[in-house]
């Protein structure tokens, strides 16, 4: 019995320790003991080169490669049925749509030669540009907010454009970076932005509630991390590494305070990893040459793997909405997806 006593007496500041140092999480029902499978429910296979997917609603909006084959175009793709996914129009004037967003009727294509294409898709038979921002530099990312566009423009920084009149868009004021702007994430009123150097990434926090008039909050860097991409989750920033030697990783961050970015965990990937989506409380994120990976982060100090699947094609980019998951893989398409969870306790 005095044993039992001591033992007792022992395990509770063992187990108050591991709730300051953040091991035990409440916040987050685990899935402990699990693990899943993919399972394909639709296909698209569009023009052999799907880069990259966003959906809203009904609607997939991919990057592909057009059919003459000279650069990557935005195409719409009416998913209203998984198993049947259609093709409803397509918009390519000349070089290379690198990132888009869209927002009500219209689209912001990032595109790496032609600067800000300003899209009017209302009628999928007539998708024609509105408008044009040229910055004179390739750019490579964009992020929409309350009528503000915040451009990755490379060696230029981040451009601030007011939007709020689409057919003219109003340069308001930069952030100017160390090397190149690729990469732009907005979160109340913070913008978070990759800088992206010869040898390594750094991450910076931008205050953007005066967006004539961006002040730098923070950074986070580790000398020979890639950085590739940029989620937001409560207080959580998701980041892949593109590595070295073709081998990177998860990283899970901490910006509760965007002065003091800092890191929680990470997960090694098999593969050079792009894109990556959230649901709940499980990661999907894409490995190039070894496919589509599901990880556990239930406890973001220990992320798991649930499952994974490869079929050829290449990985590029992932996106999880409503329980279905949209995975752009390269030269096999758009694949409409469901992951399946298997208790194995």
């Amino acid at each position: 019995m005095e044993k039992k006593k001591i033992l007792l007496i022992l395990s509770v500041p063992i187990i108050l320790a591991l709730i300051i140092i953040g091991f035990i999480t409440f916040d987050i029902i685990p899935i402990d003991q699990s693990k899943g499978e993919f399972v394909v429910l639709g296909q698209y296979e569009g023009n052999g080169e799907c880069r990259k997917v966003k959906v809203f609603g009904d609607i997939a909006y991919i990057l592909d490669k057009t059919p003459q084959g000279t650069g990557l175009g935005l195409s719409l793709i009416d998913v209203s049925d998984p198993s049947n996914p259609k093709h409803l129009g397509s918009y390519f004037e000349s070089g290379i749509i690198y990132d888009f967003e869209i927002v009500d009727n219209l689209a912001y294509c990032a595109n790496m030669q032609n600067g800000l294409e300003i899209l009017n898709i209302s009628d999928y038979n007539n998708i024609h540009r509105i408008s044009h921002y040229r910055s004179g530099t390739p750019i490579f990312s964009v992020e929409v907010v309350n009528g503000i566009a915040y451009i990755g423009a490379g060696t230029l920084g981040v451009e601030i454009l007011n939007i709020t009149n689409a057919a003219a868009p109003i340069r308001l004021s930069s952030i100017s970076v160390d090397n190149k702007a690729t990469q732009v994430k907005i979160d109340d009123q913070v913008c978070y932005v990759i800088d992206h150097g010869n040898s390594f990434s750094n991450i910076e926090s931008y205050n953007v509630s005066n967006s004539k008039t961006p002040v730098k909050m923070g950074e986070y860097i580790i000398q020979g991390v890639d950085f590739f991409n940029l989620l937001i989750k409560d207080n959580f920033l998701i980041t892949t590494d593109h590595g070295e030697a073709e081998v990177g990783a998860l990283y899970i961050l901490n910006i509760e305070d965007p002065s003091e970015i800092s890191e929680i965990s990470t997960f090694r990937s098999n593969d050079t990893p792009f894109g990556v989506s959230i649901g709940e409380s499980i990661v999907y994120t894409t490995e190039y040459e070894t496919g589509l990976v599901a990880v556990d982060i239930s406890n973001p100090n220990s992320p798991k793997e649930l499952g994974r699947t490869h079929e050829g094609g290449e990985a590029f980019d992932v996106c999880y909405t409503e329980g279905y998951i949209y995975f752009a893989d390269g030269i096999n398409g758009l694949k409409i997806m469901q992951f399946n969870i298997e208790d194995e306790s």
